[in-house]
This record gives C-alpha cells, structure tokens and sequence, in this order.
C-alpha cells in the first residue's frame, strides 16, 4: 500500500516537470519592466518623476557642429535566449494642462500626426521597430496628473503609449529605445522619466543606473543614434534639483525562451524523479 502511494506521488511530480517542461520552451509576459515611480511623486526637490521635452542641442560629438533636434531614448535589457517583442509601452505628458486629478482634454492624436518607435542594440545606430500605437491617460498611484516643476501650479495628464511591434526577435543582451515625433502645430513631446528614489515595492526592473539618452537623426532622413547620455547635475532639464539618476520609463512585452541553463536543470529533474519512479515500480 505504500508503495503503491509513492508510486502515484512520483508520477504527479513527473507529469508536473513534464508540464514545467513544456511551458518553459515559451514564456509569454512583461520582458522588461520600469513602470510609473510610486514614491516622491509631485514633491519638489526630492521629486523622482521628470518629463523633459524635445528640443534641439548641439551635437556633443561634433564640436562646433549647429543645434539640431533631437529625440530622448533609454536602454533596456532582455534575459531570454530569444525574445519576441509583441508590444512596447512608453509614457508621455501632454501639453494641454488639466487640473490636479482631472481627465485629458485632448490626447496624443490630437498633438501628434505621427510618433515612431526606434530600437536597436546597445551602442549603435536605431532601427524603426513600429509606427502603430494605441493610447490611454493614466495616473499616478495617488490619482495625481504630472505636476510641472517649473509651474507647480500646472498639472498636465499622462498617456501611455503602447506601440505594437511585430518580427522584432532579440537575443538576450542590452538594447536602447528612443521616440520619435513629429507634432502638430507647437505641440512638444515630453517623454516621462522617473529618477531610483522613486519606487516603493513595485514591479521595477533593474535598470542600468546611468541615466536617459539623447538622440540625433543620422544624416537627412537616416536612423538615431545615441549621441551622449543625461548625467544628475548635468543641468539639461531646466528647474530639476533631484540628484539621483534617471531613466526613461518603459515596460516591453512579448515571448522570452529561458537561457539553456533553465532546460538543463528542469532536465536533470526530469531525470531523477524517472530514476525515482523506477525504483519504486519494482
């Protein structure tokens, strides 16, 4: 009779690695996570969520080069052998002002005849990864707009902007992401960052710790490159005093296969709960 028992334990452990097995070929879910801060939102001094708009620089790498425009970015990472990127979801502030909990007035349609998504390794130069987008206006934890830090009477509301991307495989490695835009009228993109004092328990992928990056088109009508990265204290955005580092937000969807090592563990288990079950039907 114990033997018996044994013998129906170790087939439900065996059929239960087979499943884990068999799931593990093909996790679909978050890649990459860097969501909203939840923590010193709207405070001033300490405040960990920053919204710099578009503009033109001159080119750091070009000395004495004229001032272009320019698009913001950051780097993510990916950890699966292979990574299927199904959506991408990055956060922008919009230019109509709202009131301190209130609802959008306009949305990023309205602002925007176009924005592009850009993504490419660690480095080099940016490939066009999607131009179709769908939006909603979110908010923070406590039910707040994006207060502005240099008119803190001004609250403006916040989009994400999910782009759906398609035959977008990458292994695992570093990457970087930018946005592009081209507004209607004065209309500016402000692409939301939060700072590492800003998260409290939540779901917040380790980020590399070195702050935003901006881009500069590659020659007329080329891809983005990575021109140089935003340092705290580096006095580029106006009116912020916050000394930590900070990153583009973005979360990234889609389908990882674990590294090898997760096959060879989930295998050797496999094979010792096989052994196991031979043993106990003799």
């Amino acid at each position: 009779m114990v033997k018996t028992t044994l013998n129906r334990f170790a087939v439900a452990a065996f059929l239960l690695a087979l499943a884990l097995l068999c799931t593990a070929t093909a996790r679909a879910g978050v890649l990459y996570s860097s969501p909203l801060p939840n923590a010193h939102i709207n405070t001033g001094t300490g405040q960990s969520d920053i919204a710099p708009a578009y503009g033109s620089l001159a080119d750091a790498n070009l000395p004495g080069s004229p001032s272009e425009p320019y698009i913001l970015g950051d780097q993510f990472s990916l950890s699966g052998t292979t990574n299927s990127i199904t959506s991408f979801t990055i956060y922008e502030v919009g230019n109509d002002p709202v009131s301190e909990f209130g609802s959008a007035t306009d949305n990023p349609t309205q602002e925007f005849s176009a924005l592009d998504l850009y993504v490419g390794p660690d480095g080099a130069d940016l490939n066009l990864a999607s131009t179709s987008y769908t939006y909603s206006q979110v908010k923070f934890s406590d039910g707040e707009n994006y207060q502005s830090i240099n008119s803190p009477d001004r609250y403006y509301p916040i989009f994400a902007i999910t782009f759906t991307v398609s035959g977008l495989t990458l292994p695992d490695g570093i990457y970087d992401f930018a946005v592009g835009d081209t507004p209607i009228g004065d209309n500016t993109f402000a692409l939301l960052m939060g700072a590492s004092n800003g998260y409290t328990g939540a779901d917040h992928s380790q980020t590399l710790g070195n702050g935003f990056l901006y881009y500069f088109y590659d020659g007329s009508g080329g891809t983005p490159v990575a021109t140089y990265e935003y340092a705290p204290g580096a006095g580029l955005i106006s009116g912020y005093t916050n000394s930590h580092e900070v990153d583009a937000l973005a979360i990234v969807n889609g389908t990882s296969t674990p590294e090898p090592s997760t096959f060879a563990l989930l295998a050797l288990g496999l094979g010792g709960l096989l052994t196991g079950l031979r043993r106990r039907a003799r």
